[in-house]
């Protein structure tokens, strides 16, 4: 019988069972299939064998061959009839060799064995069925009876212990997905708009298999644990490889040796380029000016940019003569010659020009192009597509088909002159997928693959190597990453979750699981739309200053790290507010110092196809709550992150495996195996929570504007040694050719641990010959401030500080603190040949109380790069090496980035030089949220060093805290500064209570007013229910702990008080008459013991609860309690809820007030802090305003507001205060256009109990009138 009759008949029994199958969750293709006979010969040669087996009235028996290609290794390959081997498909690299492997064959016995350092192969004679086992002879799985291997794919039965992960990812299409594959029916396909798949399915018991095959149907149940791939009938994508034989490896080991495997078989990735490891801004509508524009703003906000990407733009796509490669020089004058080219390389910009695999055939006017006739006389049409029409323009285009060389060498021919004028990455569009104009084509699941190869290959031909490839494209099949493309999710919508306003794509929260399972799929380099790209016809969707900072937060930890809107919509960070301005910079900078961390991760995935990021499960896969969770992952080996994907999020429920971790950010220390309550700034969006695991090595270095910006000649790396010793390799090069391929690189291993007599660090000789320019390691070694530190046996130099250390000619040490406690700091020459060994021993506990960040590393921003501030020495007696002047100009400032472990409030020192009369001030910004001015009294002369202390908010965490020349609140500037010191501990701890751990009922709610945060606890009303407050103090002793707290039932109630989980008694809260919006204070004295506590307030049986919880604070050194004066002054309560604002407008004139994120606009019309802002609107004439009544204590109060007025000039606007007991106050709003303004009335003095604050506007019409951050502010 002829094999490809038989093939197709079963190819539709195949198929149809299959789609039963999915239907009733019940496979039946194996039941109709063939089986393999009995064995009849076997020969052996070396470490191969072929089996020749009966398939009894077939002409011809068919043979099997099993080859051991290294210890945990096998190929196989069924040949039906004796057929010949076809061809390998693209995904098996084409340069694959083995090294050998020492296996043991038994071919004589029953079964036949083949037994390596790793695996155990059986093969029984009678039928021919295999099983598979590991080295310990752990069955894994086996061939059945009534299956097996036939002449359409292969069929095993695994252990019932076993998970299964591969073959498919999502995607942008599709609900939030998991990681198993325990229950597979999807297609092995390369799939569209973010997929990625094939025919590769592993198991973290410890196996894996991969099938050499174009598309098909993977089966996996977990009824009866079948694990099975059919070629099946031909694909929905098509099938342009036919094979005639099954060939297919099997791959033993951890995740990590299953991964290196499948690499070592498909290929592994080259080296991207260094640029492409930092930050890149996508946009669709842009020409140069706007490009000039937006990246001298980068740079003067000191924001680290390294790609900028153009869609359409850049190109003359719908001209004749090859339009689609041609830079379009009415968008970018510049690009006429090589000008745009060295403009944007002095700038540190590398440009990504968008590509799609499809070509002009005719005009709009209905002529044939040039490029059309070329590609059908030389047949580079891709098959069965036929001419369409653009959904971009409407001109005629059809597909070309890069599965032929010659096409790919004609498609790089004439990308050339692109490249050569400055495009040197490449956005790969749309090679899945035609959709346009009614057209609905399918490419193939190497079409990725042969854009990728024909830009690879051409661009690395042309160069000699000289300058490595980038490209990016939306799906992925096995083998593409030989081609250096990365991937990026589709166009995912803006939106937190599928459904939230669109329904039919993704949003942040799905691409979490896309993200680990695409790595799961053999694909490291991944990536997202920051910020999100589609939205609904017709409406303009932007995304909300927290959704884009929540998004910006995952992408700066995933491999590959961009923003990318749809037409006409902005990415760029400072238009989505202060608050996700200095959040997403704080990201993005966090990422640019993890570049050495980065890169070197960068080399592992060329060397074994592991790279930056991980699922949880690679390295903890006997832990059974990390085989189908995405929450969290591991960036690199020794962070694991916990991205927030959840609008208005207060807490995180993040498991963290075995093992010792510490907050990246905060410090605290915590067992692992166990699910923890992570604290979230729900206000400022600080956090990107990420945890350090025992024994790492995380090197870092000074943000730079770019990479390569400069060379890094000191290098930091922070060390937390565990009694294993742990090592990394410090990896560089010159990052932007192949030479690393012959040897031009730097690498340097260093390793730690820790014993009872203190830690040890080791650096070995370094490997490679390229000179990196590195000179010094700064080692910070966590948990242990020395009292002596040798190097190979000899003492080292001890300096006073950090800053006399990094002044010293050569290698010393030094201790100090910072917020993980005791440090010692090594500063050790770097590159050499000879080993080092570093050896700490005793402890001298420090007993610094504040930590000290110098200015001259904080970083300069400023309205424009002429006017930042800079860096001078030219003045004496500052600390470190110099200090920071230049804020004569407006936007002129300086960034701390800071790290506590406590929110509260905390007393900031400021060493500053005012050598004028008078005294001047700077504007001070906590997490991009204005705080206040700080005011700076002359310091005789610009030599001598003043002190002042400023008190601010700090969150838990991460701080961005800038001192800034602000005209928009009047501030004087002229000053210099030299440093800040930041408490380890605040006067007062406060944990809101919405960021406490909930139990049973408690939940958090909105629907009070005048709470503090982001919202309050309630639901304490049943037993069980509780919150747990966290909090770390410094030394052991009593403590006044403050409850903030609402009863309004009218009777007392209680709640039981815990401390570490005992009893410490029941508190009784009065209430407040039946008032929900009237809060009181509950002091309590607790005893803590130093370090972190948990105070718990718990319904227990015999409480009557039923009382609102909206903070707790902690006095730690000074009384600093605070409370809002006036509910919902930032405009953040969601308005499905009441607030204590009162709108009027004329009767029978339509509303014109509202609140939003002012995201429907394009830019978006977004607060200057936070996620809403208050606004008044209509296009005609209206009249508006807002007011809100206040019972105040009598006193002194100063009211402010920042307000910006845009369009049309109001014929009034202004803010109001009434009703104090004075005359009314009135405050013109800024005028229209000069931007947001503080608008401040001083020296409000209430003598009535009450204050009535409010905003009006008369417009003309067209006036938008836009009010946020309304505080009334308490004497001191």
């Amino acid at each position: 019988m002829n094999k490809n009759k038989v093939r197709k008949a079963l190819s539709f029994l195949i198929v149809l069972s299959l789609l039963i199958s999915l239907l009733t969750g019940v496979a039946t293709a194996s039941t109709t299939a063939e089986a393999l006979g009995n064995v009849t010969n076997v020969v052996v040669e070396g470490s191969k064998l072929v089996l020749t087996v009966d398939n009894g009235l077939e002409p011809s028996d068919d043979l099997l061959t099993i080859e051991v290609c290294q210890d945990n290794i096998l190929r196989v390959d069924y040949q039906p009839n004796s057929i010949e081997e076809s061809p390998n498909t693209p995904i098996i690299d084409p340069n694959l060799t083995w090294d050998g492997a020492n296996a043991s064959v038994n071919a004589t016995s029953d079964p036949i064995t083949v037994t390596t350092a790793d695996m155990q192969i059986e093969i029984a004679r009678t039928p021919c069925r295999m099983t598979v086992k590991k080295a310990d002879g752990t069955v894994l799985f086996w061939e059945p009876a009534s299956g097996g291997i036939f002449n359409d794919g292969i069929r095993f039965v695994r252990a019932s212990s076993s998970n299964m992960y591969g073959i498919h990812s999502f995607d942008c299409f599709s609900e939030n997905g998991n990681l198993l594959r325990n229950n597979n029916g999807s297609t092995a396909s390369a799939g569209q708009q973010g997929n990625s798949g094939g025919p590769f399915m592993w198991s973290t018991a410890g196996y894996g298999i991969l099938v050499d095959s174009d598309g098909g149907y993977p089966y996996t149940n977990s009824q009866d644990k079948k694990m099975e791939f059919y070629y099946g009938g031909t694909p929905t994508e098509g099938r342009r490889y036919v094979k005639e034989d099954v060939e297919y490896y099997i791959i033993l080991g951890a995740p990590k040796d299953i991964m290196k495997g499948f690499s070592k078989i498909t290929g592994t990735s080259p080296m991207m380029p260094k640029w492409s490891m930092g930050f890149s801004n996508f946009e669709w509508n842009i020409n140069e000016a706007e490009l000039d524009k937006m990246v001298d703003l980068y740079r003067a906000k000191n924001i680290p940019i390294d790609g900028y990407a153009f869609d359409y733009d850049w190109k003359r796509y719908g001209d004749d003569n090859y339009g689609e490669f041609t830079w379009n020089t009415d968008n970018f004058p510049s690009a006429a010659t090589t000008a745009l080219k060295n403009k944007m390389d002095a700038k540190g910009i590398k440009m990504i020009g968008i590509t799609k695999p499809r070509i002009v055939t005719r005009l709009q006017n209905g002529t044939t192009t040039i490029q059309g006739n070329d590609a059908a006389v030389n047949n580079y049409f891709y098959p069965g597509h036929n001419e369409y029409t653009d959904y971009f323009l409407p001109v005629t285009v059809r597909s070309i088909d890069p599965y032929k060389a010659e096409e790919r060498a004609w498609w790089w021919e004439h990308s050339e002159d692109a490249f050569n004028k400055g495009i040197v990455g490449w956005w790969n569009d749309e090679t899945d997928k035609v959709s346009s104009n009614g057209a609905d084509y399918w490419f193939g699941n190497f079409t990725t693959l042969g854009i990728s190869q024909a830009m690879y290959e051409g661009q690395r031909d042309y160069t000699n190597g000289g300058t490595r490839v980038w490209q990016t494209a939306r799906n992925y099949y096995p083998g593409t990453q030989r081609y250096a493309t990365s991937i990026w999710s589709g166009d995912v919508a803006t939106q937190f979750y599928k459904g939230e306003r669109v329904d039919w794509a993704a949003g942040l929260n799905e691409q979490k699981a896309t993200l680990l399972s695409t790595i799961n799929n053999g694909q490291v380099k991944w990536g997202t739309d920051g910020g999100g790209f589609n939205q609904n016809s017709g409406n303009i969707e932007n995304p909300s200053p927290e959704l884009y900072t929540r998004w910006l937060q995952l992408a700066s930890v995933t491999p590959v790290f961009r923003v990318h809107g749809t037409n006409y919509q902005q990415r760029q960070p400072w238009y989505f507010g202060a608050t996700a301005e200095e959040a997403v910079k704080a990201a993005i900078r966090q990422r640019y110092s993890l570049i050495p961390y980065i890169y070197s991760y960068e080399r592992d995935a060329y060397d074994s196809g592991l790279g930056l990021v991980r699922p949880l499960l690679f390295d903890f896969p006997d832990d059974p709550n990390v085989a189908d969770y995405s929450d969290a992952w591991m960036f690199g080996d020794w962070l694991l992150v916990a991205p927030i994907t959840e609008r208005e999020q207060s807490v995180k429920w993040i498991y963290l495996p075995e093992g010792t971790w510490v907050d990246y950010n905060r410090g605290t220390q915590y067992t692992g195996g166990k699910y923890i309550p992570y604290s979230i700034n729900s206000e400022s969006w600080t956090d990107l929570p990420m945890f350090v695991k025992a024994g790492a090595i995380i090197p870092t270095q000074d943000v730079q504007d770019y990479v390569g910006q400069a060379a890094v000649n000191e290098v930091r790396v922070d060390l937390f040694p565990s009694t294993q010793t742990t090592s990394f390799r410090y990896y560089d090069d010159d990052g932007q050719t192949y030479q690393y391929e012959n040897g031009n690189y730097f690498s340097q291993v260093i390793s730690t641990s820790k014993a009872s007599n203190g830690a040890s660090v080791n650096i070995a000789g370094k490997s490679g010959s390229y000179s990196s320019g590195l000179e010094y390691y700064y080692l910070a070694v966590h948990g242990q401030a020395a009292a002596t530190v040798t190097e190979n046996g000899s003492g080292l130099t001890k300096y006073d500080d950090y800053n006399a250390l990094l002044a010293a000619p050569g290698e010393g040490w030094t201790v100090g603190r910072d917020v993980y406690g005791d440090v010692t700091y090594i500063k050790a020459f770097a590159g050499s040949g000879q080993a080092k060994s570093i050896a700490l021993s005793g402890s001298t506990p420090v007993q610094a109380a504040t930590q000290k960040y110098e200015a001259e590393y904080a970083s300069l921003s400023g309205a424009t790069v002429a006017t930042k501030a800079g860096t001078n020495n030219n003045h004496s007696g500052y600390s470190g090496i110099g200090f920071v002047d230049k804020l004569e100009s407006d936007e002129a400032g300086v960034t701390f980035y800071t790290k506590v472990a406590n929110a509260g409030t905390y007393n900031i020192g400021l060493r500053y030089a005012n050598g004028d009369a008078g005294t001047k001030t700077l504007s001070v910004y906590v997490n991009g949220n204005y705080a206040g001015q700080a005011a700076m009294t002359a310091s005789d002369s610009w030599d001598t060093w003043g002190d002042a202390t400023i008190e601010l908010p700090l969150a838990a965490g991460n701080n961005a805290i800038t001192l800034k020349h602000d005209t928009a609140t009047g501030d004087t500037g002229f000053v210099n500064i030299d440093y800040i010191t930041v408490p380890f501990y605040p006067s007062s701890i406060t944990v809101e209570a919405e960021s406490a751990a909930l139990y049973g009922s408690a939940a958090t709610n909105k629907d009070h007013w005048l709470y503090s945060g982001s919202g309050f606890v309630d639901g304490l009303s049943s037993v069980g229910a509780a919150a747990e407050f966290s909090v770390e103090v410094p030394q052991a002793g009593q403590y006044a702990a403050t409850v903030r707290f609402c009863n309004g039932t009218q009777a007392d109630k209680t709640l039981n008080l815990y401390v570490n989980g005992n009893y410490i008694s029941t508190l009784t809260f009065p209430s407040v008459g039946g008032n929900w919006n009237e809060w009181k204070e509950l002091t309590k004295a607790v005893s803590l013991p130093a370090g972190k506590s948990v105070i718990a307030l718990r319904y227990d049986s015999g409480n009557s609860g039923n009382v609102n919880l909206d903070k707790l604070t902690v006095d730690v050194g000074g009384d600093s309690n605070t409370a809002p004066l006036i509910d919902n002054g930032g405009f953040e309560r969601p308005v499905s809820f009441s607030s204590a604002w009162t709108e009027w407008h004329p009767d029978g004139q339509a509303l014109a007030y509202g609140v939003d994120s002012g995201s429907g606009s394009n830019p978006p019309e977004s607060p200057i802090e936070g996620d809403k802002r208050a606004y008044f609107y209509l296009g005609s004439a209206y009249q508006q305003s807002i007011h809100q009544g206040i019972n105040v204590p009598n006193g002194t109060y100063q009211i402010q507001a920042w307000v910006k007025v845009s369009n049309a000039t109001p014929t009034i606007g202004r803010m109001e205060i009434t009703n104090y007991g004075g005359n009314d106050i009135h405050i013109d709003m800024p005028a229209s256009g000069s931007g947001w303004t503080l608008v401040t009335a001083e020296n409000v003095t209430v003598s009535t109990g009450y204050l009535d604050v409010g905003f009006y506007c008369s417009s003309p019409g067209g006036t938008t009138v836009h009010i946020d951050s309304v505080k009334v502010i308490s004497p001191k």
